[in-house]
Parts: C-alpha cells; sequence; structure tokens
C-alpha cells in the first residue's frame, strides 16, 4: 500500500510497488500526457491534430494534450517510430546540433562518444 499523501505531479503517472519501494512516480513517455496529479495508473495517448516535422518531438512528461513540439537536442537525430517523429542518439563517431534530422560523420582524426553535439 501507499501513503495517503502519495501522489505524482502532472506529467507523471503512479506505479506501485517495484523490488525497492512501495510506489514511484515515473514521466509520461513521448505521445503521452497526464494533466492532472494524483495517484493515475496511467497516461493518456496524446493524439495532436498535426504531428512533430522530423527533428522534433513531443515532450516528455507532457501536462497537455496542446504541448508543442521541442526540436531534437544536440547529439540526437530526428527519426519517426511507429508513424511519431522522435529523437535518436547519434552513434560514436557521429554528432548532430539541436533539431538535427540527422547525425553527422566526425571530420578525420575527430571522435566522439554516442549522444555528442560535437566531435573532438
Amino acid at each position: 500500500d501507499h501513503s495517503a499523501n502519495a501522489a505524482c505531479d502532472a506529467g507523471f503517472f503512479f506505479t506501485e510497488a517495484n523490488s525497492t519501494q512501495d510506489w514511484f512516480c515515473s514521466e509520461c513517455t513521448y505521445g503521452y500526457f497526464q494533466d492532472s496529479s494524483g495517484t493515475t495508473p496511467v497516461c493518456a495517448a496524446w493524439t495532436p491534430a498535426t504531428q512533430c516535422s522530423i527533428g522534433h518531438e513531443y515532450a516528455v512528461g507532457s501536462t497537455t494534450t496542446d504541448s508543442s513540439c521541442s526540436p531534437c537536442a544536440g547529439g540526437t537525430e530526428g527519426v519517426t517510430v511507429d508513424g511519431v517523429a522522435s529523437c535518436s542518439m547519434c552513434e560514436a563517431g557521429y554528432f548532430s546540433s539541436i533539431g538535427a534530422t540527422s547525425c553527422t560523420l566526425c571530420s578525420v582524426g575527430q571522435f566522439s562518444s554516442s549522444g555528442q553535439s560535437i566531435c573532438t
């Protein structure tokens, strides 16, 4: 059982019992939202009128259905997963800037670990 005052903030959903605690809050994933705080066990699917363009994604932890699309972070590239725009981490040896639609190969003699926005 969780305590009576345990609740999750908007943008999160309530999950009971895992191996280390009786309850915890998890952030709504891309394309889902939770508009109120409490102990709701799921996030609702967000089906906006327009999809995000490649190089952008829905915000994680959305609290409303009218959240705008956010550019992909540096070190990621725009991809489409199940018809929904998302961002995926660049592989080692590649980099990208904010809002990139693809990762770029590092120049000869330079390197980057995965998820980097620059090569060194």
